[in-house]
């Protein structure tokens, strides 16, 4: 998916094509069924069904972008680290732009997440078209996704206006599905001082780094919103999530803001990506 020698440091061209291919790989090769935002006949008085279908590499994290549109929901997502060959997907002869630039078989392999289909159903008010309470909406979600054969275990953890889907299992190497722990349940600390709200968060991402090893990198975010942000917080012994929620809170200057954790099997490292979310009707 990415040039490995500018992921281990190799020239500035590598790594903007390394964070680019993470940023945009799954587009280039996701479908997306169609997706119905209309209910279905009554099933009960004053209730309808709404309906989600979706198939992409990260199929939970496309159909979080669909409720968000839909609703105006602020719900971030974070990748398991996928390492179970049954889960990774080599596209470099789809995706690698310059097919000549390695000999045969010896230029880095681009892996993604295998993904698949992802369809549920949920209820909403026949006269408003909306759901009751959108923690159930996605829980539903959660227990679709269970049951849909897909990579990877999930949960939910909400306790204001942004709602979190955290991993929580994954096949290791031999298959097997093993507890594995949020990269953002970490504990952080960070220095009481002035920092824009873009080096904040590469602050953040340098300190999980160096906490767990394993490379956070800031990816596509906001950048003139968070360079007019002046932050002055800082963090003692904090779960990451926690900070970054923060931050979003702080920065968001009226704006909707929410996350997605992408992790790279091939690279073995993560980029954090913001976005605002934007309703496609009113909620």
């Amino acid at each position: 998916m990415y040039s490995n020698r500018g992921f281990l440091g190799g020239s500035q061209r590598g790594v903007r094509w390394t964070v680019l291919c993470l940023l945009i790989i799954g587009g280039l090769i996701s479908i997306s069924f169609a997706l119905n935002d209309k209910s279905s006949p009554v099933v009960s008085q004053g209730v309808s069904k709404a309906h989600v279908s979706v198939e992409d590499p990260r199929p939970l994290a496309k159909a979080i972008e669909v409720l968000e549109g839909r609703y105006g929901w602020a719900i971030t997502y974070e990748d398991p680290r996928y390492v179970h060959t049954s889960e990774i997907s080599d596209v470099t002869e789809r995706v690698r732009k310059n097919p000549d630039e390695f000999k045969p078989g010896e230029g880095p392999r681009i892996l993604i997440p295998k993904g698949g289909a992802l369809a549920f159903d949920y209820d909403v008010s026949s006269d408003t078209n909306l759901p009751s309470y959108r923690e159930t909406v996605v829980q539903e979600l959660l227990d679709a996704y269970a049951g849909s054969g897909n990579a990877g275990t999930f949960r939910l953890e909400s306790g204001g206006r942004i709602m979190h889907i955290i991993p929580t299992a994954i096949k290791n190497t031999n298959g097997e599905l093993m507890p594995q722990n949020s990269i953002l349940e970490t504990r952080i600390s960070l220095t009481a001082e002035p920092r824009t709200g873009l080096q904040k968060l590469e602050s953040i991402c340098s300190a999980i780094t160096l906490a767990t090893d394993i490379p956070v990198k800031v990816g596509m975010v906001p950048t003139n919103l968070l360079l007019q942000h002046v932050d002055s917080q800082g963090a003692e012994h904090q779960r990451a999530r926690d900070v970054l929620t923060d931050l979003l809170e702080s920065a968001a200057g009226g704006a909707n803001l929410s996350w997605q954790l992408f992790y790279g099997p091939d690279v073995k490292y993560y980029a954090l990506n913001i976005h605002q979310v934007l309703t496609q009707r009113n909620s």
